[in-house]
Formats: structure tokens, sequence, C-alpha cells
């Protein structure tokens, strides 16, 4: 709306006028949920898989929350014990 402002495009939407709108759609499962930008390559890795979990594997908003939970432990505990995730063939144990 910035960038349409500045062109010189007026309107008389507002931002704030979406809000209840993309709530009930978001509620729904119609429009993915709101997500902050990750911090770090745990929260990016746990953005990554819990759309997948959403999208591909279609698990209830609950179930992906308790599998976020456990993949975050593990991931940060492995991010802490070798300072980086360093994921791919370390973990099939070759």
């Amino acid at each position: 709306m910035a960038g349409r402002r500045a062109a010189g495009c007026l309107t008389w939407v507002a931002s704030s006028s979406l809000r209840l709108p993309l709530e009930y759609l978001r509620e729904i499962g119609v429009v993915p949920v709101e997500t902050a930008l990750p911090a770090g390559p745990v929260d990016r890795l746990i953005v990554d898989y819990r759309e997948y979990l959403l999208g591909e594997r279609r698990l209830a908003i609950r179930t992906v929350e308790g599998c976020e939970r456990v993949a975050r432990v593990f991931l940060e505990d492995r991010e802490r014990r070798h300072g980086a995730l360093e994921l791919g063939d370390s973990l099939l144990g070759t």
C-alpha cells in the first residue's frame, strides 16, 4: 500500500480492514498461517517442516505442533553440540 500511495494511487481500503477476513480464512485452513521471518537455521528448518506436515502430509494443527516441539528439541540440541546443524548423511548413520 505504501508503494501505491507513493505512486499517487489513492484507496479507501485500509490494511486493517482485511484483518478479520484473513483471520477467518486462516482458521478454516484456506490461507496459510502468518509466520514471522525465521531468525536462525533451526527456525527456518522448523518453518519448512511445518509447511511440509501441513501441505504434504495434511496433518492436523495439534499434531503438527507436537511434531514441531520434538523437532525443535532435537535440532537445538544438535546445533548446541555440534555448533551447527550438520544434517544430511550424518542422520542416516553413514
